[in-house]
């Protein structure tokens, strides 16, 4: 072995201490970067698979009731290569052990070859339907699993007002519902309480009366038409403009498409951006170690350059150091980031259904990793190399000349100077005559901080939005939706039912507001006077008294329409009297979910030409006696949807309980590595520069404890001056994220409250403190009688 190569194993070797703090941000930087960036590989390729395989539609059109002979018409038009009509109807389901009648989606599907239309079915288990009885259905497996339903067991659905009993002969998964939610204003998966059923498509027409028509077209593009979707979709909304045309959907706004989507261009901008921010701290908390060790080693270098070694090799030495931690730290994190890729996949199956996921480790994810962690680890070499090279072999074989004594900043204010410890004195002197050492630990501290800072206010945030959804907006106990509009009576019949203490009546109207070339189709909320059940609200979440004429529109739809509190929009119904006609917004509520529009329920109901129309009855209930009303609900006619707040939330706030803190804790411990190595590292460097100090210290009888508060008071001050600029980044981190989640489906709100802060200050001490506590181990073990020794 080589001379410098001998040298470069002692080196590292007598180095390890504070090379595996180094080590640890580089490996936790690359894992993430490896495990995120595999994760969303993951994703991506089972998507793709999915998707091509059980042909995933490129748009929908759900219309109130179009016949067949349209929907030919529909496929000739030009951009459009398949379609598929079918019947799709949320109904009721009466499961024999469950008291509460249950949320379903029935979707009318081939008998044979379902596999092969268009958003086919994916039989997980079962034979799929039968010749001998028409009477079969196919359950989401999600929804199956949730209830222990297994093949042969009887469901009962209420189908155009009549209880019909079905034989459950399979269980699937869709395409259309990898993501298994309703639709616009759902968030979170609930199997527990809404499941898709599939029957025959000539039986789902019998029953529903559809014979030759359908309410919902999905279809695939011409190749190259994906984008000219929205021009198509415009021409397919004319042509089926007299039968009523609910919905246009292209697939990049179908519900379970756009939050999968989401979740992957998610994962590949944070696989940039959160290990970026652990190795920039790598590489500077690196920079101090090299720049440290070359100053060190200068009589060392001095020599050598004198013995004939050239400027270039001593370079590579010096770079080999940074090689040799790169290949480390890379190594370690690319271990680390297939475990955390492989966790990420576990939970994303919580909530994602493929048939299968596509696990696979990628060469390419590995070898990029490895590149970067050297890439970064030599960079944060350069300095100390670079000091190697501006060296001259006669002035380094010389001892480095002390460091200049002048008085720092603070010492010009005599009066508090005076005032601090001697040991407080000497940790500040040393702070300031080390500036880049100082400021690494500072930048480090912050970043650390603001990473936990961000992850404390984004579980804050969430766990707000689901209380405001549910408790500030939303106070009824059930919703009760119906097939058809019926008069006021219903609103009596809703009171009438077991339980119930009070009732709101509800109407539902699918419209198109225009502002000049801005539209968007929305489902206008007709609400009474003096609604007390749904509470829309403004920006700073005093309730608004809905005016007796013009429209209240969240805050997203109103950007998106470009109108104010004030202006005027032109609305047109999508079915009854479908006359335009100018309206105005009257005021701007504050929403995070969908795109909510309230309106007077009679105002509504004259825009439609129709008296006072009802599709919806919201009631509070007595809890006690809320099993009475679930078994008279299904005994409701014409009940189509059922929706318990109480459910909802909890299913929200378990569901995110679960993920979060898997996300969110990996993030806090990640973060508490960037300060723990940081300070550590920082601390063991100052130990090493001091050995005489501090062995001076021990020889005047003071013990560790006592010299380690000396490297306690440089923490606390970095600590501190990294808590001032903690926040503000961490402020830009969450209104990054904010911005990033501002959707049509789903705003994230900013929250900060103080004792976010507290938090974050309490959790990042925990690991100053642990720091601390490493630097005083090594105190204790420092041979403090060499250290008083004088060097020739």
């Amino acid at each position: 072995m080589r001379v410098l190569q001998r040298k470069l194993v002692r080196d590292l070797l007598g180095s390890k201490g504070t090379l595996l703090t180094v080590v640890a941000i580089i490996a936790v930087g690359t894992g993430l970067f490896m495990g995120i960036g595999s994760a969303q590989r993951i994703l991506e390729a089972s998507q793709d698979a999915y998707y091509r395989q059980y042909q995933f539609a490129d748009f929908w059109v759900s219309v109130k009731k179009a016949p067949l002979t349209a929907v030919d018409r529909v496929a000739r038009l030009p951009g459009v290569a398949a379609i598929q009509a079918r019947v799709v109807f949320d109904v009721i389901v009466d499961l024999p052990d469950e008291p509460r009648p249950i949320m379903g989606r029935l979707i009318s599907t081939p008998a044979r070859n379902f596999d092969q239309a268009i958003n086919g079915i994916c039989l997980i288990r079962g034979s799929g339907f039968s010749d001998e009885r028409n009477e079969e259905v196919i359950l989401s497996e999600p929804f199956a699993q949730a209830h222990s339903l297994e093949i042969g067991d009887r469901i009962h659905l209420i189908l155009n007002r009549k209880r019909e009993s079905f034989v459950i002969v399979g269980t699937a998964i869709s395409p259309e519902y990898v993501y298994m939610v309703r639709g616009q204003g759902d968030i979170i998966p609930d199997p527990q309480h809404f499941g898709i059923l599939y029957v025959k498509d000539d039986y789902a027409r019998q029953v529903l009366d559809f014979k030759d028509a359908c309410n919902q077209i999905s279809g695939h593009l011409s190749p190259g038409g994906e984008h000219d979707v929205d021009l198509l979709l415009e021409r397919i909304d004319r042509l089926l403009d007299p039968y009523g045309v609910l919905a246009t959907t292209p697939r990049r706004l179908q519900a379970s498409h756009y939050f999968l989507s989401s979740e992957i261009r998610g994962l590949a901008v944070s696989a940039i951006v959160s290990p970026s921010i652990f190795l920039v701290v790598a590489a500077l908390v690196l920079n101090i170690q090299m720049t440290r060790f070359a100053e060190r080693q200068r009589t060392i270098i001095g020599t050598l350059k004198a013995l004939g070694y050239s400027d270039h090799r001593l370079l590579l030495h010096f770079l080999a150091f940074g090689i040799v931690v790169g290949l480390i730290g890379g190594l370690v994190g690319d271990l680390l980031g297939v475990g955390l890729a492989i966790g990420m996949v576990h939970m994303y199956k919580g909530f994602f259904q493929f048939p299968t996921f596509v696990y696979r480790i990628y060469p390419d994810l590995l070898l990029t990793g490895l590149g970067i962690s050297v890439f970064f680890a030599v960079a944060g070499s350069a300095r100390g190399a670079w000091a190697v090279l501006k060296l001259q072999p006669a002035e380094a074989m010389r001892q480095k000349p002390p460091q200049s004594g002048r008085a720092i900043f603070l010492e010009r204010f005599a009066w508090l100077w005076r005032k601090l410890s001697f040991r407080t004195q000497m940790t500040l002197r040393g702070m300031a005559r080390h500036r880049t050492r100082t400021l690494t630990g500072v930048l480090a501290s912050a970043l650390g901080m603001a990473i936990i800072f961000t992850s404390l206010v984004l579980y804050d945030s969430t766990f707000f939005l689901v209380d405001f959804q549910f408790e500030q907006v939303a106070h009824s106990d059930v919703d009760i939706g119906m097939r058809d509009e019926k008069s006021v009576a219903a609103l009596f019949e809703g009171r009438a039912l077991p339980a119930v203490y009070y009732a709101e009546p509800l109407l539902g109207l699918t419209c198109d507001l225009r502002n000049g070339r801005h539209s968007r189709r929305v489902a206008i909320s007709g609400l009474s006077a003096g609604h007390r059940l749904t509470t829309p609200v403004q920006s700073d979440f005093s309730p608004i008294q809905l005016p007796p004429d013009g429209l209240v529109l969240s805050k997203k739809l109103a950007e998106i329409l470009h109108v104010g509190a004030g202006d005027q929009l032109e609305l047109t119904p999508v079915r009854g009297n479908r006359q335009t006609r100018r309206v105005r917004v009257a005021s701007i509520a504050q929403t995070f979910l969908g795109l909510e529009c309230y309106a007077d329920l009679r105002y509504l109901s004259r825009i439609v030409g129709e008296g006072v129309a009802v599709n919806a009855v919201q009631l509070a209930v007595n809890e006690a006696d809320k099993e009475e009303l679930y078994r008279a609900i299904k005994r409701l006619p014409n009940a189509q949807s059922l929706a318990v707040r109480a459910d909802s939330k909890a299913n929200i706030e378990a569901t995110l309980v679960e993920s979060m803190v898997f996300s969110l804790g990996l993030l806090i411990v990640f973060a508490g590595i960037i300060a723990l190595g940081t300070m550590l590292n920082i601390s063991l460097v100052e130990i090493a520069d001091r050995l005489r100090d501090i062995s001076t210290f021990r020889v005047l009888g003071y013990q560790p404890a006592e010299v380690a508060g000396i490297f306690l008071r440089q923490n606390l001050v970095i600590f501190m001056l990294g808590m001032l600029l903690a926040i503000p980044i961490g402020y830009g981190m969450v209104v990054g994220t904010a911005i990033a989640y501002d959707t049509e489906l789903f705003r994230m709100p900013i929250l900060i409250r103080p004792v976010i802060v507290l938090l974050t200050v309490l959790t990042a001490f925990v690991f100053v403190l642990l720091a601390q506590w490493f630097a005083y181990r090594q105190i204790r073990k420092l041979d403090w009688l060499e250290g008083v020794k004088v060097k020739e």
